[in-house]
């Protein structure tokens, strides 16, 4: 009999968190795991994992963060969890698999209510700044029978008690998606107003302070100077309604200082993505703290070279000289360097970026992830299905 796995997703946005369960939903093997997602109304991946053949139940598991008192987010709290429980029990659940903090909150509680034990994915490096976040991270940490972590940097922050559950578990990829072969990118490239002899540098993903895309701008203006051919895109939106006039600012700045060299494409649906990091001729990260950047395996998929901090889970993807070119945090003028670097050498651009595939096919498959979930899931239940 497979295992009945109750997963748990918390967000209303489809992040990256979310792109990595929905790649695990599909990829497990059936035989051994009967998968039900739990997640709130209404969201992106209940949509996405319904259109992929996946079952999910929703369930109300309001946001934990900026409730007024102490009393209210642990009503909160117990109803979302009694929900939780209620669903497990009646889905007869052999394992709860909470997808990052906030859900794991919820299904701690369900897993102490119920018995059942719990496997919480870790995809966040936490700072532990907060006390509300220190409590989470503790909690989850003591209730939790395994600990996924998508990398070392991931896991380092966690109690030292923590270490024996810890397992590492890097984010996959579909492969027979992110295929250079398969796309033809370049009425992309004509779109985002890169011609044939230009360099196109891009950013991808959420537009937010912790993503640093004020750095890409900064970065565009001091290569814009050096480099006629460099042409500059940034694929995404605003993570949060409240980061509409941290965007709005990032566009008045672009104009004024790069006008017409640089797009702003907002996002683009996930059938566009392989074609859109083919489109780039490279590939630069800013965030800080970044956990592992799916971004990253997605554009050395595609063989495109990444420029990027040597931050958080960075390193763990990136191979400095090898995939791609890592600069100090935050020190944007070795960052203009890097991708002038690149801009000027096209041989080297494209060995980097026929090693970044090579390390995808070695380190970072849908498959690999979700066998070595597969057999978390057995030494937790003491079989091996």
């Amino acid at each position: 009999m497979p295992w009945r796995v109750l997963y748990v997703d918390h967000a209303d946005l489809m992040g990256g968190a979310e792109q990595s369960l929905l790649l695990l939903l599909r990829h497990l093997d059936r035989a051994r795991v009967e998968p039900l997602l739990a997640c709130r109304p209404g969201t992106p991946l209940a949509q996405a994992a319904r259109e992929a053949g996946r079952p999910v139940v929703e369930v109300p598991l309001g946001q934990l963060r900026g409730r007024r008192t102490p009393w209210a987010l642990a009503a909160g709290l117990a109803r979302g969890a009694s929900a939780l429980a209620r669903v497990a029990r009646s889905f007869g659940a052999d394992l709860l698999h909470a997808n990052v903090a906030r859900a794991s909150a919820y299904a701690a509680c369900a897993s102490l209510a119920t018995g059942i034990p719990l496997a919480w994915h870790v995809r966040d490096v936490y700072q532990m700044r907060r006390p509300d976040e220190w409590l989470l991270v503790h909690f989850a940490s003591r209730v939790a029978r395994a600990i996924l972590c998508i990398s070392l940097a991931t896991a380092r922050p966690l109690p030292s008690a923590a270490a024996p559950k810890v397992h590492l578990v890097p984010n996959g990829l579909d492969l027979t998606r992110f295929d250079p072969a398969r796309v033809q990118p370049q009425a992309l490239r004509a779109r985002w107003g890169a011609g044939a002899g230009d360099v196109l540098v891009g950013t991808v993903g959420w537009l937010s302070p912790w993503k640093q895309t004020e750095h890409f701008l900064e970065m565009a203006a001091q290569v814009a100077r050096r480099c006629a051919e460099a042409r500059f895109v940034v694929v995404g939106e605003a993570a949060n309604p409240r980061y509409a006039a941290y965007v709005e600012d990032l566009q008045a700045r672009a104009q004024e200082r790069l006008g017409e060299r640089i797009r702003f494409v907002g996002a683009l649906p996930a059938e566009e993505m392989p074609a859109a990091m083919a489109a780039l001729d490279l590939l630069v990260h800013t965030a800080r703290a970044e956990p592992l950047g799916l971004v990253l395996v997605e554009a050395m998929a595609m063989e495109r070279p990444v420029v990027a901090y040597g931050d958080g889970g960075v390193p763990e993807v990136v191979v400095d000289g090898e995939t791609g070119l890592l600069v100090p945090p935050g020190d944007v003028a070795a960052l203009a360097q890097a991708v002038v670097r690149l801009a000027r050498d096209r041989p080297q651009r494209e060995a980097l970026g026929r090693a970044g595939r090579e390390r995808v096919l070695a380190r970072f498959t849908a498959e690999a992830m979700a066998r070595r979930v597969e057999g978390i899931y057995a030494e937790v239940l003491g079989s091996n299905g």
